[in-house]
């Protein structure tokens, strides 16, 4: 009985042994998952810290990146204020624009206007121009054709050098036509003594009104010898001085018209070698060897009325010698601008080029004079009418 409550108790023993096993392999088995759940919740707690530091981390970003977008936000904020400014400023200058469009448009159609205006003004100026351009050309040529009948009443070279073999004529106009002239005749004397009168004669201004004066004033001397035989200077100058009074010299209460010529007329006697001048104005020169001799003219002008203090032209006579040079001339030369002053040649750097000459040819001295003109003048525009006549004798 023993035996068997032993065996008993050992089997109640080992069954209690073997249920205590497996209650402490169960409790290891809970505490092994314990452990586990331990592990995993340690794991858990790390990987929570872990993502509680990276959010932390992200947060901070967060901030940063919250902090940089609200420095950026007010940065867009003020360069959209910037803007909206710029904007304005845009849209004033637009409206300024547009007003400056208009007005500019408004100004360009009164331009066009203007310019269609003055399209039709250069039309219709052209048209004049060419009426004008026409009217000059036959103005041009009716004075170019007046210029061959003036110089048709001049004296040809073949005569002037047939009556008067050693002499030289400059004649350089202004204009295409003259005031200017100069005039050789042949007449005999009574003492069958041959007589060449020759004259340098400046009327009244230049161009086409001297011109006309200067036709005048040919036939007026043709007329004192052709129709009433007049030799002596002084009367031939009376004879000029009548006609232009009765024929040109007007009076009346309002206007005096005055026209008129200088000139200085010799009559050389060539057997005698005897020289008879009068002039008005402008005097005569005679070169004698190394001399210049200077013979004045009377101061009444041509053409006015004779007073008490004045009766006629005196006639002067002088004797001539063997290669004595007689030069007549208009007071054109003298006139004349230029030189580093630009002024008048004047009479006396005349007389001194007159007399530097002396010994020359009368071509020599002619081209000389006309070379002294152009130095003397330059790019100056020849101021009047020149007539310069030598003769040597």
């Amino acid at each position: 009985m023993l035996t068997a409550a032993l065996s008993y108790l050992f089997i109640r023993h080992l069954s209690a042994m073997k249920e205590m096993q497996s209650t402490i392999a169960g409790i290891e088995e809970e505490k092994k998952k314990a452990t586990a759940s331990v592990s995993a919740i340690q794991t858990e707690a790390e990987l929570s810290i872990l993502e509680k530091k990276k959010m932390e981390e992200e947060k901070k970003k967060f901030e940063e990146k919250n902090k940089k977008m609200w420095t950026m936000n007010e940065a867009v904020y003020k360069e959209k204020k910037k803007v909206d400014e710029e904007n304005e400023k845009l849209l004033k200058e637009k409206e300024k624009l547009e007003a400056e469009k208009k007005k500019f448009q408004e100004k360009n159609k009164k331009l066009w206007d203007q310019s269609l205006a003055i399209h039709k003004e250069k039309e219709r100026i052209d048209v004049m121009r060419k009426e004008i351009e026409e009217k000059h050309h036959n103005v041009t040529e009716s004075i170019r054709y007046a210029r061959r009948i003036q110089r048709a009443i001049l004296p040809p070279d073949e005569i002037r050098k047939q009556w008067l073999p050693e002499s030289f004529v400059l004649y350089r106009p202004k204009d295409i036509v003259s005031g200017d002239f100069y005039w050789i005749e042949k007449v005999e004397a009574d003492d069958d003594d041959e007589i060449i009168l020759f004259s340098a004669v400046d009327c009244t201004g230049h161009g086409v009104p001297g011109a006309f004066m200067s036709i005048f004033g040919f036939n007026l001397l043709n007329q004192a010898l052709d129709e009433h035989n007049l030799k002596k200077p002084a009367e031939i100058l009376d004879f000029l001085s009548n006609g232009v009074m009765k024929k040109l010299r007007m009076h009346n209460e309002e206007t005096v018209v005055k026209d008129g010529m200088d000139l200085m007329l010799c009559a050389f006697h060539k057997n005698k070698m005897k020289l008879e001048y009068a002039g008005v104005h402008n005097p005569l020169y005679i070169v004698r060897g190394e001399e210049l001799i200077q013979l004045k003219a009377d101061k009444h002008a041509i053409g006015d009325p004779y007073e008490d203090d004045f009766t006629g032209y005196n006639n002067y006579e002088f004797t001539l010698e063997k290669g004595d040079q007689i030069y007549v001339f208009s007071d054109g030369f003298c006139d004349q601008f230029g030189g580093p002053q630009r002024r008048k040649f004047m009479s006396k750097n005349f007389r001194e080029t007159i007399l530097s000459m002396r010994n020359l040819s009368m071509a020599e001295q002619r081209a000389k004079l006309k070379q002294v003109l152009e130095d003397w003048r330059g790019d100056i525009e020849q101021y009047d009418d020149i007539t310069v006549m030598g003769v040597r004798v």
